[in-house]
């Protein structure tokens, strides 16, 4: 029997309306995590320790004293990374995670 593969963890957003991948999250606001994956992923796994043994410290402390911005601010930047990432997916550059 063939190994099962790994699922990716998919969650509806609440900054957007639909379901995004976790993928999605570790790069929302101008390739760095949304602000909002700590209140979102908390549940599913200890995402504070997945980010903390992942990202410079600098940018892990940011991360966590970081308040809200505008949705409009956070909208304008999540149009503009989601216009990056397709722009590299389709020159053959996309990433890849180990949980996604």
């Amino acid at each position: 029997m063939a190994a099962a593969q790994r699922q990716p963890l998919v969650r509806p957003c609440p900054r957007l309306g639909h379901p995004i991948r976790f993928r999605y999250c570790l790069q929302a606001d101008l390739e760095r995590p949304c602000l909002k994956i700590f209140d979102c992923w908390w549940e599913s796994f200890d995402i504070e320790a997945y980010l903390r043994d992942r990202l410079p410290p600098e940018v892990f402390a940011a991360l966590r004293e970081a308040g809200p911005r505008s949705r409009i601010a956070a909208l304008v930047e999540a149009a503009e990374a989601a216009q990056r990432r397709m722009a590299d997916e389709s020159s053959g550059e996309g990433g890849g995670g180990s949980i996604c």
